[in-house]
């Protein structure tokens, strides 16, 4: 299965008041950081779709990352996922969808969602108190669906959860390669931020 990554970093970052994804990290920012995780997590050689609002220039990215604007401002991260299926359809089989602020991704995440994706559609991480699809892999055949969600005024990332043939798996079995759930840890306020910061141990 040809496999690429989409990571969604247009959004508007009013919690944290500044943009997320050109926050400073260990790895420069933490953009850069989760890229970092991302390439480690996929097959070598693999697409990877940085998708950004207009007016917005991620600095230092690899040559070899591929920056998409997302033309449709404020509409949400189910846009943002169809400027990057756009990008990448005709070349891959799946992708995995994640963003800009989990800087704890468990690259092995990758590989086992990957798994579960045999003949499915699409497969994300769902927890007793929410799903989590920007924790998923997805079919690219789903970009007819996720055209036709928008065309219908949705915006709800959650909704790909509906679609047939996307299924959806426990967080616990994450535990077998990402003990702490890492890789759905969002970074959304400056206390948050500040806290990831400062954890021994996980800046690396």
């Amino acid at each position: 299965m040809r496999l690429a990554a989409i990571v969604l970093c247009g959004g508007r970052s009013t919690r944290m008041g500044q943009d997320k994804a050109a926050l400073p990290f260990p790895d420069g920012t933490m953009l850069l950081r989760v890229l970092k995780r991302v390439v480690a997590g996929i097959p070598e050689g693999a697409p990877v779709v940085v998708v950004t609002a207009a007016g917005q220039v991620p600095a230092g990215l690899p040559a070899a990352v591929r920056v998409v604007v997302d033309l449709a401002p404020n509409e949400g991260p189910l846009r943002g996922l169809e400027a990057g299926l756009a990008a990448v359809q005709q070349q891959v089989d799946a992708v995995f969808l994640t963003s800009c602020d989990v800087p704890f991704l468990e690259p092995r995440v990758i590989a086992l969602l990957q798994q579960e994706l045999s003949g499915q559609r699409g497969v994300m991480v769902c927890d007793s108190e929410r799903l989590h699809p920007l924790c998923g892999v997805y079919s690219v055949g789903i970009f007819a669906d996720v055209q036709q969600l928008l065309a219908g005024g949705e915006r709800r990332l959650r909704l790909l959860s509906e679609l047939p043939g996307v299924l959806r798996i426990e967080s616990r079995l994450l535990r077998a390669v990402d003990p702490e759930l890492g890789s759905l840890r969002n970074i959304n306020t400056p206390a948050e931020y500040a806290a990831a910061l400062a954890e021994p141990g996980r800046q690396s």
